[in-house]
């Protein structure tokens, strides 16, 4: 596969890929899933906006073949570290450079445009994890990792950028004592959550085709009181 996908949101009701019985082959399996696919009504499942302003609609994945081959994942959508794959009204997979969006949204993941503190000051989506009065907290993913960047909203500076997490259980405590908790010290849902994530032993293994951070699992957009 030519692209690393961080797959982000699986959302379809009822659906299973791996529930159905070992006897079918993975052709026959791949077909059920689209014959059920069928049977969902094309749905938008949010939008994103293009740095000219036009709003562009994303979709329900029809077609798990073709989502297989195009995203590496029957989900609904997928970043790469440069692109953004989506599902139009029709079910084609779409990709467009993450440096034509202004903003994403989907469910309760909201994503912006933001440098990603490169040499050549490259501009790509990142999610909002979570913010409180003084900080927003976003993250990047990028070559099969996950970056952080703290900006500070009253000095409008970044505290520090591209921050990576190391995805495993033990290197994550430590990233969390440094990088995160001393920022959201009064947001105890927060705290309270990233405790729950981290209580799970966890670690990336080599060669995953698809990623999802275990430290943020379930955080996205949280708005601290």
């Amino acid at each position: 596969m030519k692209y690393t996908i961080i797959t982000i949101l699986l959302i379809i009701t009822n659906i299973n890929l791996y529930s159905q019985t070992d006897s079918l082959s993975r052709k026959e399996k791949m077909s059920n899933l689209n014959e059920r696919l069928k049977e969902n009504k094309s749905k938008s499942i949010g939008y994103f906006i293009t740095i000219k302003g036009e709003k562009v609609e994303i979709y329900r994945l029809k077609n798990a073949i073709e989502a297989l081959i195009e995203i590496g994942s029957a989900t609904d959508y997928g970043l790469t570290a440069e692109r953004l794959f989506y599902h139009d009204e029709k079910g084609k997979v779409i990709k467009v450079k993450q440096k034509k969006i202004s903003e994403l949204f989907v469910g309760n993941n909201y994503y912006t445009r933001l440098k990603i503190g490169s040499a050549f000051g490259f501009n790509r989506l990142h999610q909002v994890i979570a913010q409180n009065k003084n900080y927003i907290l976003t993250e990047y993913f990028s070559h099969s990792s996950f970056y952080y960047y703290l900006f500070d909203k009253n000095n409008q500076v970044f505290v520090y950028k591209k921050q990576r997490s190391s995805n495993n259980t033990k290197d994550d405590k430590k990233f969390t004592e440094k990088y995160l908790k001393p920022y959201f010290k009064n947001c105890p849902e927060l705290i309270s959550k990233l405790d729950e994530n981290l209580s799970k032993e966890y670690k990336k293994s080599l060669g995953q085709s698809s990623y999802i951070s275990n430290l943020m699992l379930g955080i996205s957009n949280f708005e601290c009181q």
